[in-house]
């Protein structure tokens, strides 16, 4: 809501506007922010695909900002080291160019190769202006363009995409708890995936490489994943099939219905990211229910109201027993006077502490391992009384507490793992990891804003003298 009207909240400057008229002086642009010496991380995003909301243009500041917030909140990262940056490259939103109070440029988007060299002309001139080791974190591009750019700048700076690695390592670490609840290896469940944008297919990327580091081939890994997207059960006969999602690609005939496929496959776990309200239906997850004693349900889309089905639909429909995880907040659920709370599957459990560790190790480039370290870590936070209740993420409250426990596990990576200088380059390197970063990190406790007030005592009034002659005659 705050980006859909982001122009009526705007107060002043919050980060930093490259237009396209900035072309040939976007080093300038970025050192007039007042505190552009200090900066060390860039959250960046052309308002392309804010969420399930589209193209908002200019107005996807406010998503860079409330990531960096959470760097802040979450991460104890000094805000002086936070640089929002939106590129002001025009939107495709008609409504917004006409709106009297959008902030941006009131021209149609650039796009082709004028825009792949405007953001490569951005990446550079961050780098000249804040240095290598500076984290540039893209936000809410478009699914092509958000894999061109990280396939073209992982290996080349310290690049990370939230929308595709961070996504996928808190949707590895769901499996993994899935794993731990149920004690079936991952490779060994039906795992059907819904959506081929960029969650599912960074997801199912990392994924893979989980499966490979355990040994497995290429033929045995994808033998048990399928997608499915707007178009049907991606297969060996479907068209135009996007990115690496062409692995998962069946030789079997297409079925356009999901209810369809499920009865076909009979998955074990389901994961959505479809923005499609209410796609898992009654009878998909009573199916599931039916194969399997503990069905995995992941609706990951949001807001609330594009969820592919609700907690309390998950649980009705498999007699309670599904593990249920959302990308959006649940109340908790009464069934059969049993109280089942449902996870939330939210990203600030991944890139405050991926950040963190990035940051503090000061890493040139961040390899994909990173991100299966993120998961491990996130996957055995919860305790067994936690799984027993069929949670497989933690509560949001201890979001802070699982930023540090992945930042000392994401430096000890880049440390063990030094190659080369492209990964950590701190000197000397810490004897205690976790140590050093709570020693560095920003606190977060203020004293109070208010003006400190204490008792006195009543104080009588000074006595009048008494007038003098003089006095009273006057």
């Amino acid at each position: 809501m705050a980006c859909m009207v982001y122009g009526m909240l705007y107060r002043g400057m919050s980060g930093v506007y490259i237009t396209k008229y900035d072309r040939g002086h976007m080093v300038d642009v970025l050192k007039n922010w007042p505190d552009s010496k200090n900066v060390k991380a860039v959250c960046v995003t052309d308002g392309q695909r804010i969420l399930g909301l589209g193209d908002l243009g200019a107005n996807g500041m406010g998503i860079c900002v409330g990531k960096m917030e959470l760097y802040t909140a979450l991460g104890g990262i000094s805000p002086a080291k936070c640089l929002p940056v939106c590129l002001d490259i025009g939107t495709t939103n008609k409504n917004l160019r006409d709106d009297p109070m959008y902030i941006g440029l009131r021209e149609d988007r650039i796009t082709g190769k004028e825009y792949e060299d405007f953001v490569e002309e951005f990446i550079q001139s961050a780098l000249k202006a804040f240095g290598c080791q500076t984290l540039i974190h893209f936000e809410d591009f478009a699914t092509p363009n958000a894999f061109k750019f990280l396939e073209k700048y992982q290996d080349q700076c310290c690049y990370f995409n939230d929308d595709i690695q961070g996504t996928a390592a808190v949707g590895l670490a769901g499996l993994l708890g899935i794993q731990r609840i149920t004690k079936i290896e991952l490779q060994d469940h039906v795992i059907l995936f819904c959506g081929a944008g960029s969650a599912m297919m960074g997801l199912t990327a990392l994924l893979k490489k989980e499966l490979q580091s355990r040994g497995l081939s290429d033929e045995e890994l994808t033998k048990n994943l399928y997608v499915y997207d707007a178009k049907g059960l991606i297969t060996k006969s479907s068209q135009e099939i996007p990115g690496n999602i062409a692995d998962f690609a069946k030789d079997m005939p297409p079925i356009k219905s999901l209810e369809e496929v499920v009865e076909k496959i009979k998955p074990s776990i389901i994961m959505g990211a479809t923005s499609a309200a209410g796609l898992f239906t009654e009878k998909i997850l009573r199916t599931m229910a039916a194969s399997h004693e503990r069905p995995g349900v992941f609706a990951f889309s949001n807001p609330t109201n594009k969820a592919e089905c609700t907690a309390e639909q998950a649980y009705k429909f498999t007699d309670g027993r599904a593990i249920y995880s959302a990308g959006s907040p649940f109340p908790p659920v009464e069934f059969n006077g049993k109280r089942l709370t449902p996870g939330q599957a939210n990203n600030c459990f991944a890139f405050p502490g991926i950040v963190l560790g990035v940051m503090t190790a000061l890493a040139v480039t961040v390899p994909d391992e990173v991100y299966l370290v993120t998961a491990h870590t996130l996957s055995n936070v919860p305790s067994k009384e936690d799984l027993a209740s069929g949670k497989i993420y933690p509560n949001i409250a201890c979001a802070k507490d699982v930023a540090l426990e992945i930042a000392v596990n994401v430096c000890q990576y880049l440390f063990d793992n030094e190659i080369s200088s492209d990964l950590a380059q701190l000197t000397p390197v810490p004897d205690d990891i976790r140590e050093y970063i709570l020693k560095n990190e920003y606190q977060l406790d203020f004293s109070s804003s208010t003006t400190e007030t204490w008792d006195y005592p009543e104080m009588k009034p000074n006595p009048k003298p008494n007038p003098t002659k003089e006095q009273k005659q006057k």
